[in-house]
């Protein structure tokens, strides 16, 4: 591929068109690029609060599942106080 110089006269105005262009395209493929970089910086962050927010999921009901156990052994795991049946650990899903 020739260079733009070896192409035109200088200082023709087709020299000048020709620069012209391809000083627009270059902003317009930095702008591109610039746009694309942005979504990926977007996509990146999404990924990692939907991870984060899986684990904290996770976390809760993994306390809830502890918090639920020590009730029963609080408890005795029969009939609460108010003589409704507490769940047991084989009934649950």
């Amino acid at each position: 591929m020739l260079k733009l110089t070896e192409q035109y006269p200088t200082g023709s105005k087709n020299a000048t068109k020709a620069r012209d262009n391809w000083l627009a395209k270059s902003r317009y493929m930095h702008t591109e690029i610039h746009k694309y970089e942005t979504y990926l910086d977007a996509l990146r962050c999404a990924i990692a609060l939907r991870v984060k927010k899986q684990g904290e999921n996770k976390l809760d009901r993994s306390l809830r599942r502890s918090v639920g156990s020590l009730h029963m052994l609080n408890d005795g795991g029969g009939d609460g106080d108010d003589g409704r049946a507490t769940p047991t650990a084989a009934g649950r899903l």
